[in-house]
């Protein structure tokens, strides 16, 4: 049984997880482009992403792409499942 403390710290990495996805995601639609503040096009602004930093984390997590990061998403929402039922 798992105790509500690990299913918290399952939940918080399963968080960071989708949020690297969404980077990872934005990058590849940049085409690996970090964009300025603004993007010419609409406007709008646009998050800066730290691609060192990023790429540190997913080196930390032994992860290297965007399909290891799904991959590890899919696992733990797995694990998730297991102990809801």
């Amino acid at each position: 049984m798992t105790t509500p403390a690990e299913l918290y710290a399952l939940m918080r990495q399963l968080d960071r997880l989708e949020e690297l996805r969404e980077d990872l995601q934005e990058l590849a639609l940049r085409g690996g482009a970090t964009a300025d503040a603004e993007d010419e096009d609409d406007g709008l602004d646009i998050e800066e992403i730290d691609v060192a930093a990023l790429t540190a984390e997913l080196s930390d997590l032994g992860l290297q792409s965007l399909d290891d990061v799904e991959r590890r998403i899919a696992e733990l929402n797995a694990r998730l499942d297991e102990e809801e039922s």
